[in-house]
């Protein structure tokens, strides 16, 4: 562990990269983030600092995360939706 003044400890964690540029992240990192496997996370870059931290939540990161319950394809959709303005139209 670095000391960085009086109170504060930096701890130093060293992990290898493979050959496809992966790194394991270590169960303690894991926690800290509170990320899980499979998760996410965010890489921040200012200058020469890098942060890894939980991704924000945007739209982006949530779209598709959520499927419907009655989940149909596109073709289904159209022919059950020209079934609807037919019904409608008879009204």
């Amino acid at each position: 562990m670095k000391n960085l003044d009086q109170n504060t400890f930096l701890k130093e964690i060293t992990m290898s990269i493979t050959q496809r540029g992966q790194v394991t992240l270590p169960v303690e990192v894991m926690k800290l983030l509170g990320v899980k496997p499979r998760g996410k996370v965010a890489f921040q870059i200012d200058g020469e600092n890098i942060k890894l931290v939980s991704p924000s939540l945007t739209l982006d990161a949530i779209f598709g995360s959520v499927r419907a319950k009655n989940e149909v394809g596109l073709e289904e959709s159209i022919a059950l939706a020209k079934e609807e303005k037919a019904e409608r139209s008879m009204k």
